[in-house]
């Protein structure tokens, strides 16, 4: 009688170390510290049970949610009368735990690998040059106000990192912006370039320019932000190092989370989506464009109907089909000989005849910088500069024939007055 009480007393702890063994192994917690050995196997070795409760966590792996780990301990503590079945059940599970995890195995190396992201250009960083130090760089602006030339990429990097530096996004738009903050950047930017005060305008444009794209930045990073865990502390991190005040800080965020700036967004998202035709040139622009192309064919004139269509290309074809069929349609006006377009003019050219006529602000096919009047400008300018030089070279020919007559007439002299 004692001893079958004593074996009813040890099968019962046994089935209570099993009971935690399970709940710790459908947990995926291990087997919580009990080493459980199965005494009744037939080989005569005393294997743990751990490893099949191990492998019982492995197939169980897939069940990630909470409640579905709450569901299954409470079943199997309620399941008493079962544990014969259970401990069989973890047999066979520690008899294929082997083959279970080699496909494991096998899945991953089979799965393909993911592509990797692409590499995108991020913020420049850089240290201020002290003043009167003589490593300046010299910019070259062209007719229409534009840099080019060697340095201009630089000028361009140097104008985004000192706007990142030294002027806040907390400011509503750039022209509320105090006018000794400009004053200030532009005093730097004279450490770092050779700039003529007649430029000072265009360099504001630029960095009003970059100023937006950097608020533009750190909006998308507040809106990823917003939909973190924790949100506040997420979007603190993304707060520039030139934002002091806290309380700015906070008004931003808060305006461009609100839904008055959602409605500007989704109208200018819109807007976007509208513009078939965007070119293909990055950092370069239209400005180094023109200066490249007259730098390969210095003979050859460059006009905005080339830059454009040079701008729109990719390995020599159409970027879209909005395109190529703008460029057929350039083709045909340029080929017509009834009415043949203009080759300088913005208003009568095969571009303005395609795609229509300039609006305010800009020209296509000139970039950044470029204004209808200021190009127009330069046309009359050049028109009267080319007139002039004719004039000139026709001068200077008559000249020519009238110093070659002369010397004819002083040679017939000479040769008059030899002869007795």
């Amino acid at each position: 009688m004692s001893e079958h009480v004593e074996c009813s007393e040890k099968a019962s702890k046994r089935k209570k170390f099993l009971r935690r063994a399970l709940v710790a192994a459908s947990l995926n917690s291990g087997n919580a510290g009990i080493r459980i050995a199965d005494e009744q196997t037939s080989d005569g070795d005393n294997q743990p049970n751990e490893r099949a409760a191990q492998s019982e966590g492995v197939i169980n792996k897939g069940k990630k949610s909470t409640k579905q780990h709450k569901r299954k301990e409470k079943s199997v503590v309620q399941d008493t009368d079962g544990i014969d079945e259970v401990i069989s059940r973890n047999r066979r599970v520690y008899d294929t735990s082997a083959e279970v995890e080699s496909n494991v195995e096998e899945s991953h190396t089979e799965r393909p690998q993911s592509a990797e992201p692409k590499k995108k250009r991020g913020p420049t960083t850089m240290g201020i040059i002290p003043e009167g130090q003589i490593t300046r760089m010299n910019v070259t602006f062209n007719a229409n106000g534009q840099p080019y030339g060697t340095n201009s990429d630089k000028f361009a990097t140097v104008l985004g990192v000192l706007t990142r530096t030294h002027i806040p996004v907390t400011h509503p738009t750039w022209k509320d912006l105090d006018p000794t903050k400009k004053d200030d950047v532009w005093k730097l930017t004279q450490q770092y370039f050779i700039v003529d005060p007649v430029h000072k305008g265009m360099v504001y444009r630029m960095l009003g320019k970059y100023w937006r794209q950097y608020k533009c930045a750190v909006t998308k990073k507040i809106l990823k932000a917003s939909r973190k865990r924790h949100k506040k502390r997420a979007i603190d991190k993304v707060k520039p190092a030139n934002v002091k005040s806290q309380i700015e800080w906070d008004n931003f965020v808060k305006y461009r989370l609100g839904p008055k700036f959602r409605l500007l967004s989704e109208k200018f998202k819109k807007m976007r989506k509208k513009q078939e035709y965007t070119h293909t040139l990055s950092r370069l622009g239209y400005a180094r464009l023109e200066h490249k192309m007259k730098k390969e064919n210095p003979t050859e004139e460059v006009t905005r109907v080339k830059l454009w269509t040079k701008a729109h290309e990719k390995g020599g074809k159409p970027v879209n089909e909005v395109v190529g069929a703008i460029l057929e349609g350039l083709k045909e006006c340029n080929e017509s000989q009834e009415n043949p377009p203009s080759a300088n003019s913005i208003r009568d050219d095969a571009l303005a005849r395609v795609l229509g006529p300039e609006t305010r602000g800009r020209v296509r096919g000139l970039g950044f910088g470029a204004t209808p009047s200021r190009v127009n400008a330069t046309i009359q300018g050049s028109a009267k500069v080319k007139e002039l030089e004719a004039t000139v070279l026709s001068q200077s020919q008559r000249l020519a024939q009238v110093e070659a007559k002369l010397e004819a007439l002083l040679k017939a002299t000479q040769e008059i007055e030899i002869c007795p």
